[in-house]
């Protein structure tokens, strides 16, 4: 079943980045909390809750992230590591509940991240800015049709 997959692409979502006056991260540490809706194909539907804490470091210019999410049914367990390059970031991520992985790709500038992660039969968009951030996820294929979450500090 492919509604992990959803929750895979949260990782890079929940945080918030402030004006560029140090590295891409600043403002990222700390813990933040989010919700979201997967809807399946069936026309089904389940409610997830998260929780992600952020590690920035180097200048703010790496980030390590830890990022679960539970719902009913499902249990996510997310690490990853970016590093961000000029307005560039870049990096990886892996669900390690059923050993998923994918990359992270994207630009960061005036408080704003837009980013992609993908993975072998998903992609996911990711918006980043304020004080919070959204993430749209749709899968290529199984039982999944769409996934939308927001995220906050605090």
């Amino acid at each position: 079943m492919r509604l992990h997959h959803a929750l895979f692409a949260i990782a890079l979502a929940t945080s918030s980045l402030p004006a560029m006056a140090g590295g891409a991260f600043d403002g990222f540490g700390g813990r933040w909390s989010g919700r979201g809706i997967i809807r399946m194909a069936d026309g089904q539907q389940e409610k997830m809750k998260c929780v992600a804490t952020y590690f920035p470091s180097a200048g703010a210019t790496k980030l390590v992230l830890n990022v679960r999410c539970a719902s009913n049914g499902f249990k996510i367990d997310v690490k990853g590591a970016l590093q961000a390059f000029d307005n560039r970031i870049l990096g990886t991520l892996e669900e390690r509940t059923y050993e998923h992985r994918g990359t992270v790709s994207g630009t960061a500038h005036d408080g704003t991240i837009d980013a992609s992660i993908q993975g072998n039969d998903w992609l996911a968009s990711i918006t980043v800015g304020g004080h919070g951030a959204s993430v749209v996820m749709i899968p290529h294929s199984g039982p999944v049709k769409i996934a939308s979450f927001t995220f906050s500090k605090g």
